[in-house]
């Protein structure tokens, strides 16, 4: 195996490991760990990926049955703990927006691996680990509180998306094209710079936490 593969199968087990973790973490707080939103983009990507529509990006390409089904099981604990809301959102109304969601990410990542002709998606695969962390942040922002959030996942995703961005910049010009290796750098850095911002917040919550528990008892 190449440098370039190893890296990849890294980005991939751990990737595959931080969400078993979050949906671990998300059952026992009873609180969905991302917004259907997030999860449309996820379904975006990997999605075509399965098919074939996006060159298979080495050794990942082994992950994306488990990425599809453990993203499934995000959207059904994303609706078993969704928020309260006046007038309640019912079944088909959130189904049809995340078929939506998943339409318009589709098409979006399908028009920047073109305008990049980039078959492989390798920057659309960073935009999506950036999103992530940046959604992530907003949502445990908006909750005060790390319910659904795990910090150990979370420590894997940053190790993914270190692996990812390394193979990504240095990928042999027959995958990669050389000419995006600038691109890929900067939405690299801010997967990464947004995922330590994340992990910092998710643990100044947890220590908060740990503090309000003992002054309680």
């Amino acid at each position: 195996m190449t440098t370039f593969d190893i890296l990849v199968a890294i980005a991939g087990a751990a990737g595959v490991s931080w969400l078993v973790l979050l949906v671990r973490k998300s059952i026992r707080d009873a609180a969905y760990p991302v917004p259907p939103a997030l999860l449309c983009i996820w379904v975006g990507w990997d999605g075509p990926a399965l098919a074939g529509k996006i060159r298979p990006l080495g050794a990942e390409y082994v992950f994306q049955p488990a990425f599809l089904a453990l993203e499934a099981v995000f959207f059904w604990l994303c609706w078993k703990y969704r928020e309260p809301r006046n007038p309640p959102l019912s079944g088909p109304i959130m189904t049809l927006f995340c078929v939506l969601g998943i339409a318009g990410s589709v098409t979006a990542i399908w028009w920047i691996n073109t305008a990049l002709d980039d078959p492989m998606g390798a920057s659309t695969a960073l935009l999506v680990t950036a999103a992530t962390p940046i959604t992530m942040l907003i949502l445990l922002r908006a909750r005060g509180s790390a319910r659904g959030q795990s910090l150990p996942a979370s420590l894997l995703f940053l190790a993914g998306t270190i692996a990812l961005t390394l193979a990504l910049v240095n990928a042999p010009a027959e995958l990669v094209p050389p000419g995006n290796w600038p691109v890929n750098l900067t939405i690299g850095a801010l997967a990464t710079l947004t995922s330590i911002w994340h992990i910092t917040e998710l643990t100044r919550l947890n220590k908060s936490t740990e503090i309000d528990v003992d002054q309680a008892a």
